[in-house]
């Protein structure tokens, strides 16, 4: 989960392209631990390119509210 200026985003830490290798913070920007691609905090969750495969959530109240059936349709994109 990471805070964007319009929310959060919810993702996976693995993308399409370069698998489960991941990313990492460094100050201000996510950095793909496989490719050393810069990742623009916004798209993060939208599809394209190296970023990571995002799932729904909602906020309720003070709480980030998930569905466990999204996280594993999600997964199941990196299997294909």
């Amino acid at each position: 989960m990471i805070k964007k200026p319009n929310g959060y985003g919810t993702a996976l830490d693995a993308c399409l392209i370069c698998g489960a290798e991941g990313y990492r913070q460094d100050g201000q920007n996510v950095i793909c631990r496989h490719c050393a691609s810069a990742i623009y905090i916004p798209s993060i969750g939208q599809k394209g390119g190296c970023n990571p495969i995002g799932f729904p959530s909602q906020l309720e109240g003070d709480d980030i509210v998930i569905d466990v059936s999204s996280v594993t349709k999600a997964v199941e994109e990196i299997a294909r």
